[in-house]
């Protein structure tokens, strides 16, 4: 099916970017999380998920958070499943999470090991095979509660908006000399806020934007160009270093797995 997207409510609105529900009926082959440099805080609402790995399946917690992705990521349903996503603007997690952000890069991580296990619990119980609009109700009062309502730090909020609005395809060291900071306070910085270094970020920002252009079917000399790589060799290398495989190779998996 395709994803229902609802708007988080005012007061959740600039450190989360959307609330996702998804269905995948019993039997449903595997399906491919694309890397990304967004924090997801995701619930079961029916059923349960296991990520598949090449050192072995792992059965999924009914509740967790994933970090910032580094490698797609593949997932297969235990009978149906319904699954709420909160998906967290760069900054957003940080706004809920203690300790640094980079702590939680390239994993997946259950929602019992960090916040109490007990709320937790009960927030799962609350959330298993309730209605969709109905779990988002219940989930976003749970985000206002436990919302660590600090400061972002300006610095990194400029920086990061800047990289989004460049779809990361700018100079970073320029960047910092324009925001009188060095390159490395920045990084620093980031590390803490968005969980991992802004050059990085850039670089998964100019992944997707490439993903997405292939997607609508241009080709890949006019993708390296329009997000910026130094040729297309540049491209294909940076996109083999986050899918491990050439753009057409990747295009014909996301075929063949259906997506």
């Amino acid at each position: 099916m395709i994803p229902l997207t609802l708007t988080p409510w005012p007061v959740l609105l600039d450190v989360i970017d959307s609330i996702q529900f998804t269905e995948n009926p019993a039997g449903k082959s595997a399906y491919r999380v694309d890397p990304s440099p967004q924090f997801v805080m995701g619930f079961q609402l029916e059923g349960r998920l296991q990520a598949l790995k090449s050192e072995g399946d792992k059965t999924l917690t009914p509740s967790g958070v994933t970090g910032i992705q580094n490698q797609n990521r593949l997932y297969q349903s235990v009978g149906k499943t319904r699954s709420i996503l909160v998906h967290f603007k760069p900054w957003g997690a940080a706004c809920f999470l203690t300790g640094p952000m980079s702590e939680l890069m390239g994993e997946n991580v259950g929602l019992r090991d960090i916040l109490d296990p007990q709320e937790v619990r009960d927030l799962e119980d609350q959330l298993y095979n309730t209605e969709f609009r109905q779990a988002s109700r219940i989930l976003q009062a749970f985000l206002v509660k436990h919302r660590l309502f600090r400061e972002s730090d300006p610095l990194v909020l400029n920086a990061a908006k800047h990289i989004m609005l460049k779809a990361g395809n700018l100079s970073i060291s320029r960047m910092a000399d324009s925001l009188a900071t060095t390159e490395r306070s920045l990084e620093r910085r980031f590390q803490q806020w968005i969980g991992t270094s802004p050059k990085h970020f850039a670089a998964l920002l100019r992944f997707q934007k490439s993903l997405d252009l292939l997607r609508r079917g241009k080709e890949g000399t006019e993708v390296a160009y329009e997000c910026g790589y130094f040729d297309q060799a540049h491209f294909i290398r940076e996109f083999k270093r986050f899918t491990g495989s050439t753009p057409g190779a990747y295009l014909f998996s996301s075929k063949t797995l259906g997506l």
